[in-house]
């Protein structure tokens, strides 16, 4: 990784402290401060407190807590939290413009946020999908904190698109169940289209299982249970979601309680009109094998990719992986799963037959 010979000014170093540069940006300044003791005393200065670790945060992508400054002193400095914020790097940011990436907002007003749209303060992005930005907002009006998903404005130009996306938000607000996201408002500014959300603590499937492979049977049941019940009460009004997959199946912080996201490529099971045959949407390693050859899908195209999870918690790996795109898809239509019992010997045959079933 590059280190930046030249020193930030105070206004990039505040954000870097308020978690609003891109990940590549704030790892490079990470490595800068390591060794430059005159940005190490503006992050100091910045901060409030001479040598008093901040609170832990979450930390940055290759970026830990580090001891900065390179002087006969140097002192641990970690990201501080949103409630610790101080006076000083809200002073420090510039006001009326948002960052280049997310140019598309309206301009901020206010030295903690990047932009505005529609009735929400933007704080910083959380994430992002094949088809929109999700970040951390304020809702003005009901000062509550909030996900909003604002679609990519490559996207706003397509018809198809912003019916799409406003029918992801249509179908998940339609849903009132304890396991599926909460979807509290949808809207349109700046020619853009976007929904706000229950902003959820915790972590996705796909991150848990990035660490742990094989779940204990236990939560594997649970975990499933759960997402069946979700997928119920979304089957129940009509709506398939055709995406289940760990990435879209959310751990809610303590208990872990599943909660089902992003209906982007849900419909109504009447809805003919927006997805014509012969076009593939879903995720490959999780979808059904109809999805795969393009053809119209109802509710057990979502138990296909349930059966998938399943198998993927007990087994550490999708029935169908593959390294390509094409040998998926050709598995899907020709291979048999190897058998859960040689990869997992602690899954029940009971449990095997249902995942079987479902596949």
């Amino acid at each position: 990784m590059s280190i930046v010979s030249a020193c930030p000014g105070v206004p990039e170093v505040a954000r870097y402290l308020l978690h609003q540069l891109p990940p590549e940006e704030a790892a490079t300044l990470t490595e800068h401060l390591k060794s430059c003791a005159k940005c190490f005393a503006a992050v100091r200065s910045l901060r409030g407190g001479v040598g008093r670790p901040a609170p832990p945060a979450p930390a940055l992508p290759n970026t830990t807590p580090t001891r900065l400054g390179g002087g006969a002193t140097p002192v641990e400095v970690v990201l501080p939290d949103e409630d610790k914020v101080t006076p000083l790097m809200r002073a420090a940011l510039p006001v009326g413009r948002a960052p280049k990436e997310f140019a598309y907002l309206g301009p901020p007003q206010g030295a903690d946020e990047i932009g505005r749209l529609g009735s929400y303060r933007i704080l910083k992005p959380l994430g992002a999908g094949g088809m929109g930005v999700v970040f951390a907002a304020e809702d003005l009006q009901l000062k509550r904190a909030v996900a909003l998903k604002v679609m990519k404005p490559d996207y706003g130009t397509c018809d198809e698109s912003r019916q799409r996306f406003l029918r992801e938000a249509r179908a998940a607000a339609a849903i009132d169940h304890d396991h599926v996201v909460t979807i509290y408002q949808v809207g349109e500014d700046r020619g853009l289209p976007y929904l706000a959300m229950q902003l959820l603590q915790g972590e996705s499937l796909a991150e848990r299982l990035g660490r742990e492979k094989q779940l204990p049977i236990p939560e594997v049941l649970r975990i499933g249970r759960e997402i069946a019940e979700g997928l119920a009460a979304a089957h129940g009004r009509g709506v398939i979601h055709r995406d289940i997959k760990p990435a879209n199946i959310w751990l809610e912080r303590e208990r872990g309680r599943v909660k089902i996201l992003d209906f982007g490529l849900a419909r109504a099971a009447d809805d003919v009109n927006l997805t014509r045959t012969g076009t593939v949407m879903g995720t490959p390693e999780y979808m059904s094998p109809e999805q795969a050859r393009g053809m119209s899908a109802d509710a057990r195209t979502d138990l296909f990719s349930l059966g998938c999870v399943l198998y993927d918690m007990c087994a550490g790996q999708s029935p169908f992986h593959a390294d390509e795109t094409m040998a998926v898809l050709s598995a899907l239509a020709a291979d048999k799963p190897r058998a859960l019992t040689e990869l997992n010997p602690k899954v029940p045959e009971l449990l095997v037959i249902l995942i079987m079933r479902l596949l």
